[in-house]
């Protein structure tokens, strides 16, 4: 009988309630199938509630009932509109029924139980699965295609002051019913207005559940059954623990927007920046689990040590730092962990060989120490800022950008690796220190912020911190087969000639084209946008002037200019040899 009096109640939908009404309008819709989940949750946890407790321990056997109900079919429903409109009425119904049986048993007089007061469960089921009626769901997103926007300043904003005020309400002088009301009028008042976004989700959640246990423990406090039974206790605890920290980074991030210490890790990217999810990995787990190994390098005082933890070093770059996302912040904390874990094996070889004499770029104040940990420093900063919206375009590298690199940096990387790699004595370690630490902070500086390039990059940035390593670990009396960074080395030397194998000349072209041609045309040549007589002239090349052809089309050459411009020729009109 509940389930047709649902699908009744479910026509009604210009009745709605403006209270019940969905306030994820900007969420994408249900599929059938979520829906259909949704809603039998709906329909099972009001046949849990109808019935009113008789005492404390069938309060006690209803409250274990709705625990396992929450976490078995309220937490795994899906996050579309529906969904998550229901879910969070779920939510407040399962707490709100053991409040109400609660404050019954106190007693509190039915004209004063603030449940009481609001409407039935019932008519809150009702009201709020009749507007999902009639949705057409053909046009549902799949799960993995429901990409959140990023919150605004103004959604962070407003999250802030709820969580602020929801805080400052959940813990009043003493248990009171006026007090309980205050909690759900916040409910009721603010929960609804929250934005739609990728932070607020979890949130939200939280809020609410906040809002609903912390009113719910009220009331059973008011029962004298607090010391007895509040079910949903670690749930509540864990849910303001969750606000009161975002709560404190927020205010830290406003603190540093205020201040000098801005962040330029994003600003000046060409890379996309980081989903929120994997800024969040990037605060809690990297950049911790980081700073944990690079504190360990004090306890490394013997060679034995020395070789333990760079072996530790190399597994943390392989495992972790090799397996983020090419993103602007992932990218950013890459590069300066793996700065400071060479510095740090690197500094703490040097001070077993000689103590407090030859650690000009790698003590603790000296610049190689400094700008690594600075680094991290204002990395962790930045990511307590507000992600900021994608790049857009593409972070594909374009031919100038590669021209830099070519042109510019790989002459200063084979020197230094020339003298990096043919060291025949490890003592001249100590005459690479300076070079190693001036070749990476190169590389920073000077490389195009676009993805080809800065893989380059990383691999250069290895190999000139592993290569000094690998000779300073060598003088301190490390065997060569024990020290963990030949493989590494070997293996970035690959994918630096991997790399650089797309560019065979100047502007970066593709291995294997056709090669060098000359302009054989009586005077001078048209050079158009595509393969065919129509196609728009581009520019013009002389007789016996060089191209360098990308593509035998057949009829028509696609060749690169000295400009690094691309365009298309007729075959008759090139030649391998020169003109006579």
């Amino acid at each position: 009988m509940r389930n047709f009096a649902l699908l009744a109640c479910m026509l009604i939908a210009s009745l709605l309630p403006a209270w019940a009404r969905a306030d994820d309008d900007q969420a994408p819709i249900c599929a059938d199938a979520e829906f259909v989940a949704a809603f039998n949750s709906a329909v099972e946890l009001q046949a849990l509630i109808d019935a009113p407790v008789a005492d404390a321990a069938e309060l006690m056997a209803r409250g274990q009932t709705l625990l396992a109900f929450r976490q078995d079919k309220i937490s795994p429903l899906p996050d579309c509109a529906e969904a998550i409109a229901i879910r969070r009425l779920l939510l407040q119904m399962s707490g709100d029924a053991l409040a109400r049986d609660a404050l019954r048993l106190a007693p509190v007089p039915d004209q004063a139980n603030p449940y009481l007061q609001r409407p039935d469960d019932q008519s809150r089921v009702d009201g709020a699965v009749s507007a999902m009626l009639g949705q057409d769901r053909s046009l549902a997103l799949s799960p993995e295609d429901r990409v959140l926007p990023a919150c605004a300043d103004g959604q962070l904003n407003a999250l802030e002051r709820a969580t602020d005020d929801l805080l400052a309400l959940r813990m009043p002088a003493e248990a009171s019913v006026a007090a309980i009301d205050r909690l759900l009028e916040w409910r009721e008042a603010d929960l609804p207005g929250l934005p739609y976004c990728d932070e607020s989700q979890d949130l939200t959640r939280a809020l609410n559940v906040a809002a609903t246990d912390s009113a719910a423990q009220l009331a059973m406090e008011l029962a004298s059954l607090a010391g007895l039974f509040i079910p949903f206790a670690d749930m509540l605890e864990e849910s303001v623990a969750d606000l009161t920290r975002w709560l404190g980074g927020r205010r830290a991030a406003t603190a540093i927007l205020s201040g000098a210490a801005r962040s330029s890790i994003a600003r000046d990217s060409q890379l996309p920046a980081c989903a929120t999810s994997q800024r969040a990995d990037l605060r809690m787990s990297l950049l911790p689990d980081g700073d944990a190994l690079l504190a360990r390098s004090a306890a490394a005082r013997t060679i034995d040590d020395l070789l333990d933890y760079s072996g530790d070093i190399v597994a943390f770059r392989d495992r972790r730092l090799a397996q983020l996302p090419f993103c602007a912040e992932a990218f950013y904390a890459r590069w300066w962990l793996a700065e400071a874990l060479a510095d740090a094996i690197t500094r703490q070889t040097l001070r077993l060989l000689t103590p407090g004499s030859v650690n000009l770029f790698f003590d603790e104040g000296a610049p190689g120490y400094a700008d690594s940990r600075q680094a991290l420093d204002r990395l962790a900063e930045a990511l307590l800022l507000p992600a900021r919206p994608a790049s857009p375009g593409s972070s594909q590298c374009d031919q100038p950008e590669l021209l830099s690199l070519v042109v510019y940096l790989l002459p200063e990387f084979w020197e230094f690796s020339r003298g990096a790699l043919t060291a025949a004595y490890p003592e001249e370690a100590f005459d690479l220190v300076a070079p190693s630490y001036a070749m990476r902070q190169l590389l920073w500086e000077h490389l195009p912020r676009c993805q080809e390039a800065l893989e380059i990059g990383l691999a250069m940035r290895a190999i000139a911190a592993d290569a000094l390593t690998m000779l300073v670990m060598e003088l301190a009396g490390a065997p060569a087969g024990n020290i963990p960074y030949l493989g590494p080395i070997a293996r970035d030397m690959r994918a630096l000639f991997d790399g650089l194998s797309a560019f065979v000349s100047p502007c970066g072209s593709a291995a294997g084209g056709a090669g060098e041609y000359y302009v054989v045309a009586e005077n001078i040549a048209n050079v158009r946008d595509c393969g065919a007589t129509n196609c728009g002239i581009v520019t013009t090349v002389s007789r016996g002037q060089q191209v360098n052809v990308l593509d035998d089309l057949g009829s028509w050459y696609e060749i690169t200019l000295p400009s690094c411009e691309t365009g298309f020729m007729a075959g008759f009109l090139l030649s391998k040899t020169p003109p006579g």
